[in-house]
């Protein structure tokens, strides 16, 4: 038997399953760091440093997503929550992630994005 779901917290969250021609890869959303998309791609990358490209759109992948883990932030960006180290509000908007990404904020999503947190 397979085990398709990861404890995060005492939460029991599904792993994601990604096909291709030849086999089904398990991603789980703690595994993931962000999504970019390209065209009818999506490109998955990894905490691990690793990049999973499938041939998907990002917007079909966000809705297999916990949204408690994963924003939207741009329309070519998907990012999951738990791996932002800052957000930068200047001229432009942008994360820092942990692993020292730059990920574009757009306008549209920034005020969506910014109330899912509490502020001190």
């Amino acid at each position: 038997m397979v085990n398709t779901t990861a404890s995060n917290f005492g939460l029991d969250i599904p792993a994601i399953a990604l096909s291709n021609k030849s086999e089904i890869q398990f991603l789980y959303p703690s595994d993931i760091n962000y999504l970019n998309a390209e065209g009818s791609y999506t490109h998955i990358f990894l905490k691990s440093g690793k990049k999973v490209t499938v041939c998907k759109k990002l917007g079909d992948i966000q809705k297999t997503l916990p949204e408690t883990y994963f924003a939207r932030v741009h329309q070519s960006y998907i990012v999951n929550i738990a791996n932002i180290l800052s957000f930068s509000d200047g001229k432009e908007s942008n994360l820092l992630m942990k692993t020292g990404e730059s990920i574009s904020v757009s306008r549209r999503r920034k005020s969506e994005f910014l109330s899912r947190f509490t502020k001190l």
